[in-house]
């Protein structure tokens, strides 16, 4: 398992109005609460910030975030919300989105096109998943 990978399943996925955090492997009520409220079976946690993990300025890295939420938004069926990808220790993050009603198929060729390294996906029910782009 690689750095990255470690960094990745210990970072604390935040979403704007949930009270817990998104985390691999476990269980986020308000996260199916809002799957439901919205009749969407699937979700992914996704980034443009730091291509492949190589350090951007804060201009560019929003700029990238931004130019993403705009493609989102063409699938009138994707809900987006704001989100800041935390290390547990708080010093490191990458502001995010939450997108809800999309597929992982779709989400995964989002993450390859904005050069990430990996995404987190994950369905109603179910467990957050990190998926190795």
């Amino acid at each position: 398992m690689t750095d990255f990978t470690q960094a990745y399943l210990a970072t604390l996925y935040k979403v704007d109005g949930f009270t817990l955090p998104i985390q691999i492997g476990k269980k986020n009520p308000e996260l199916d609460l809002l799957l439901a409220k919205y009749n969407q079976s699937s979700w992914c946690y996704i980034t443009a910030w730091n291509p492949y993990s190589k350090q951007l300025d804060l201009e560019t890295n929003r700029k990238r975030n931004e130019d993403m939420r705009l493609e989102i938004k063409t699938n009138r069926e994707s809900i987006v919300l704001n989100g800041v990808g935390e290390s547990p220790d708080g010093i490191w993050y990458e502001e995010s989105y939450l997108v809800i009603g999309i597929d992982k198929v779709t989400a995964q060729s989002l993450g390859r096109k904005y050069e990430q390294n990996a995404i987190v996906v994950g369905v109603r029910g179910g467990l957050p998943e990190l998926v190795v782009l």
